[in-house]
């Protein structure tokens, strides 16, 4: 209650707020959990979580529920954070990304000093270090390898459903079986490229990684396959995807399309960013989440609510992170809440039919079982 911070925050006009003050958290029994690495070099003292806290305020507004995260910074790392100011994350890593069925994509800008100097403030650069010695590697190594921008994709989630039988004579035996099909692929801005080259040695000589071409590696379990799972690196940039051609075209910059106005407003204007288009990915695969009556009106109520959903942020002030999470309607020009209510109807008759639908196959079920027994 003497806190500053809590009390400017309790005043915030806010519809719902969360409040987590980890100093108090910490020092109330958190520390005892983690006196046993002490041994180990693991900085325990309540400076590394003093004054640390978490806030989220939830407004719930017309077409979004719109929700504000704080997360303040401990003391004992303001110095760290002042030096290592947040950056946005590289356009061109984002422009890259195919923007067709683009369901999910998540981008960061990572500082690989400040990883460090946090590793170290915690007490664990040097255990780090000795553990990395074998492979004749560094913490300090490993990070320079890398500029912090990464970024991960899901492109052409396809799930689809079809109709297979224990017994082919016996249609009674049918069952439901789904394959599922995506473009996944995740992305990293390369620093020092000989570090990042002794990395992926230590994974050839594990016989995790094959090197197939030049500047190119599959992994290992998956060689045989024509269009596998892969690791490719050209002009500073390393990509892991689950599709040779997608690698390609990424690192080729083949995606000239214009770069959909969400993407650049939450991912490329901030120091991270995540987007998931509920819309594109549940219209494409409606069909394979319906086997009964529950399903179909889950859904129908889904794809009536919900259109998609942003986080993004990570800004730096007052030894502050901060960041915005919107879960967007589709109904835009009535209260979010509104909306949830109708949804949670809607859920609720879902689930009224499917416990209906479960005492009736438990029935069914009985029934058979009790013909077998008596030989009716």
């Amino acid at each position: 209650l003497k806190d500053k911070r809590f009390t400017a925050f309790e005043k915030q006009a806010h519809d719902f707020g969360f409040w987590i003050n980890f100093d108090a958290v910490m020092n109330s029994y958190g520390a005892r959990n983690l006196s046993s690495y002490a041994g180990m070099g693991l900085s325990v003292s309540n400076s590394m979580w003093r004054n640390s806290a978490f806030s989220a305020a939830t407004n719930f507004l017309k077409g979004r529920v719109a929700t504000d995260i704080t997360f303040y910074s401990s003391d004992a790392f303001k110095e760290i954070n002042l030096e290592n100011q947040p950056t946005n994350v590289d356009d061109d890593l984002v422009q890259r990304v195919p923007n067709k069925h683009l369901d999910f994509i998540a981008a960061y800008k990572m500082s690989p000093m400040a990883t460090q100097k946090t590793i170290e403030k915690l007490g664990m650069l040097g255990l780090a270090n000795n553990f990395l010695k074998e492979a004749d590697l560094s913490i300090e190594e490993i990070l320079s390898a890398f500029t912090g921008n990464m970024l991960f994709a899901v492109n052409n989630f396809n799930q689809t459903k079809e109709i297979l039988y224990f017994d082919s004579t016996d249609k009674s035996s049918a069952f439901a079986n789904y394959k599922t099909d995506l473009d996944l692929m995740f992305a990293i801005q390369l620093n020092n490229t000989q570090a990042f080259q002794k990395i992926i040695n230590l994974g050839v000589e594990a016989n995790m990684l094959e090197h197939s071409s030049e500047n190119t590696y599959q992994l290992k379990s998956n060689t045989s396959s024509k269009d596998s799972s892969i690791i490719m690196i050209k002009d500073k940039i390393a990509v892991f995807a689950n599709k040779t051609s997608l690698a390609q075209a990424y690192l080729e910059g083949k995606n000239t399309a214009q770069t959909p106005l969400i993407i650049k407003e939450n991912i490329m204007k901030h120091p991270m960013g995540i987007y998931f288009d509920f819309q594109n990915w549940a219209q494409r695969n409606k069909d394979a989440f319906v086997v009964n009556k529950a399903d179909s009106i889950t859904l129908y109520a889904s794809l009536n609510t919900f259109k998609d959903f942003t986080f993004n942020g990570g800004t730096l002030k007052d030894n502050a992170y901060h960041y915005k999470l919107n879960i967007n309607f589709m109904n835009d020009k009535e209260s979010s809440l509104i909306s949830l209510i109708e949804y949670s109807k809607l859920l609720q008759e879902a689930q009224s039919i499917r416990a209906l639908e479960d005492q009736e196959f438990e029935a069914m079920m009985q029934q058979n079982t009790d013909s077998l027994e008596y030989g009716y």
